[in-house]
């Protein structure tokens, strides 16, 4: 592989990672309807975007997510 071509291929894995992580921090407002009953809070739009970005998977926010007291409390709410 050249130079410019490994140039090409670093530059467009760095677009599809960050379309991929887009992708999952567009799921964040949904995941916080479906665990917590309320819409994602700026605080917590913030903390697990950076979490995604650090390579967390949507999977383990949700998990994450889910086992917050606040999850527990609304999902008792719901019985």
């Amino acid at each position: 592989m050249t130079p410019a071509q490994e140039k090409q291929l670093n530059t467009a894995l760095m677009h599809a990672k960050a379309a991929n992580e887009n992708a999952q921090i567009a799921c964040l407002p949904a995941i916080y309807a479906a665990e917590l009953g309320r819409n994602v809070d700026a605080g917590g739009l913030t903390y697990w975007t950076v979490e995604i970005r650090n390579g967390m998977s949507i999977d383990e926010v949700r998990t994450h997510i889910a086992a917050l007291p606040e999850a527990k409390r609304y999902r008792e709410s719901l019985a």
